[in-house]
């Protein structure tokens, strides 16, 4: 199949219904700009987004009423193309940026994406931003061309017409990731705040929509919704989008041994890890880890073993000298992310890994609710600048009632770590709300996690560069964004023309 790349211009027109149109203001925000209840209106009055076939690109439509008012939000097809064809229906999707209370920080932060189903009302309070994400979908058979459609924004004699212009470049990115994930996914914390009974039916088709939800956002959760020797594991374990999976880590040997020879019998032993001691620092922790290692080795041959790691040990021995021979999975915290050191357990033989997750805070990149939106967005450039092909985030929905009431209430998430952080351990929502109100079948996406995918999706794009320019060329583009660890671009401006950059150098070569 021919490959193609997306580009889309969303330009306004405000045409009166009526006597006269009330006080509606609209401009438009890149995804990766946190927009605040308050924040100013902007001068820009159009979207421009790319995205290679089989990406997914937003841009965020943001509305301010003088007075209390309500809108319809409705999306027209999409139609174009190099032989005038439509992309599917149900390719543009409308999410309404909702807030989080952040007190200690005096505001509240945009992040869960409540999805807007045509033509519902949506309430606008006065003087209060709103902001609407706007995503396009470019599917796999897409062509390239120009495609035309429009999404339109009534409200009592009011009408905002938004043109879609779409044009289509000829690459995409590959369905399986180029670098792997293994994030965190705490369910007994979902099914409690959607209140669905661990156990039934129920639980079971939960798990699966917040598994899915990640594998859509190029992300691999730790554990699949069924146990690895169950008939149905297949089904998870063969997605093409999956790049890892957890073996849980059990004393029982004979227990880990037959979920190893499982995965060596299906050919999925590739992708299993093991992770049996998270964050050694202490002698007795390495010499739990290393009682750990022995038995998962003695259970089978073949299996990766992973213990991120933070800092030096107790006794002030490097952890990249205390964990040789323990590790074949090289995971350090991105501020002790060491590169030399790195590339020596690369050339040994390893495999070079890293994760964020309470620590570190800014000048470093990280997930953090009150961060900016490329702080999300540019982890994956640092991946590729520091050539890590892996990465690790302990939880995607650590909403422990122990801490907080409700994730939609409140997002500190680890008070008994830090009372002023908010978010960590949290990229989703669930989909009912602390009144019992459902806005979602479950789970609710977060605008984070949404700059995270858009982060991996230019990944792909760099991968794709260096395939076809090799590594200087891919190195030099990831330089221009993040010359280091702790100073990268604020600007998200600069992200989309490094991309575009890029998507043009790889029309001219066919993205091979």
């Amino acid at each position: 199949m021919s490959s193609t790349c997306l580009a889309a211009v969303l330009s306004f027109a405000i045409a009166s219904a009526g006597p006269a149109a009330p006080d509606l203001g609209v401009w438009v925000e890149p995804t990766a700009k946190k927009v605040f209840q308050d924040s100013p209106p902007g001068a820009v009055r159009e979207i421009d987004l790319a995205a290679a076939r089989g990406e997914w690109e937003s841009a965020q439509v943001v509305l301010r009423a003088a007075g209390p008012a309500t809108v319809r939000v409705e999306v027209g097809e999409l139609k174009g193309g190099e032989g005038g064809e439509s992309l599917p229906a149900g390719a543009v999707q409308i999410r309404r940026v909702a807030y989080i209370p952040v007190p200690y920080a005096g505001k509240a932060w945009p992040d869960p994406l409540i999805p807007v189903d045509a033509g519902a009302p949506i309430a606008l309070p006065a003087n209060e931003n709103v902001p609407l994400l706007v995503t396009v979908r470019v599917h796999r058979d897409a062509r390239p061309g120009l495609y035309r459609g429009e999404v339109r924004i009534s409200g009592g004699s009011a009408l905002v017409v938004v043109p879609v212009a779409l044009r289509v470049w000829p690459f995409e990115i590959p369905v399986r990731p180029s670098v792997q994930t293994a994030f965190g996914l705490s369910m007994e914390y979902a099914w409690k705040f959607e209140g669905v009974a661990p156990g039934t039916p129920e639980a079971r088709a939960m798990h699966e929509r917040y598994w899915r939800m990640l594998v859509d956002h190029r992300i691999s959760p730790y554990e699949i919704p069924v146990d690895i020797l169950d008939p149905d594991a297949g089904r998870f374990l063969d997605d093409p989008g999956l790049t890892s999976f957890l073996i849980p880590y059990r004393e029982d040997s004979a227990w880990l041994k037959a979920r190893i020879d499982r995965c060596r019998e299906k050919g999925w032993l590739a992708r299993a890890y093991v992770y049996p001691w998270d964050e050694p620092v202490t002698a007795e922790q390495y010499a739990k880890l290393k009682r750990g290692v022995e038995r998962v080795r003695a259970a089978g041959s073949g299996l990766r073993i992973v213990s991120p790691f933070y800092r030096d040990a107790e006794n002030g021995r490097s952890a990249y000298d205390a964990l040789d021979g323990s590790v074949d999975i090289w995971c350090a915290v991105s501020a002790y992310f060491k590169p030399d050191r790195m590339e020596e357990k690369r050339k040994a033989g390893g495999q070079v890994w890293w994760y964020v997750c309470c620590g570190p805070g800014s000048p470093y990149a990280n997930l953090h609710l009150t961060m900016d939106g490329v702080d999300h967005r540019v982890l994956p450039w640092q991946m590729v600048r520091y050539r890590i092909e892996g990465f690790l985030y302990w939880s995607t929905t650590y909403w422990n009632p122990a801490f907080l009431k409700s994730p939609w209430t409140d997002m500190v998430t680890v008070p008994d770590i830090n009372k002023q952080l908010s978010g960590d351990g949290s990229l989703l929502y669930p989909g009912r709300l602390p009144s019992g109100e459902r806005v979602a079948e479950g789970p609710v996406a977060s605008l984070r996690l949404v700059d995270l995918r858009d982060g991996f999706e230019d990944l792909e794009y760099l991968v794709l560069l260096e395939k076809a320019e090799g590594r200087p060329a891919s190195e030099a583009m990831a330089v221009r964004i993040t010359q280091d660890l702790q100073h990268f671009s604020k600007d998200p401006a600069d992200y989309e023309k490094a991309r575009r950059e890029i998507a043009s150098r790889l029309s001219g070569t066919g993205g091979k």
